[in-house]
């Protein structure tokens, strides 16, 4: 589960996209040993940020929040998030 929202950042006076990264469940294995340990990467054009890594779980809670900056380009020209989950790359978030 993702839930997101557009903020303004008043120390660096820049935008950014804050994302409260929660959950995922039923995870498909990764390895012989039938687990996984999961993170997600958020990334645009120019940043990305990594959540934490849970060890050995296929129903993997987070409960963190992320700020991915975003630059005044990305939100002028509409540009996408894209979120590395597993080896594929996922766009989920248009901004």
């Amino acid at each position: 589960m993702l839930t997101s929202h557009d903020s303004r950042d008043e120390i660096n006076e820049g935008a950014y996209v804050v994302i409260e990264l929660i959950y995922a469940k039923e995870l498909s294995p990764r390895d012989s040993n039938n687990v996984r340990s999961p993170f997600v990467i958020f990334k645009t054009q120019n940043h990305q940020v990594k959540s934490k890594t849970i060890n050995k779980n296929l129903y993997p809670v987070w409960n963190q929040t992320l700020k991915l900056p975003i630059s005044k380009e990305t939100i002028k020209n509409k540009g996408k998030i894209e979120s590395n989950f597993s080896k594929k790359k996922k766009k989920f978030l248009k901004i």
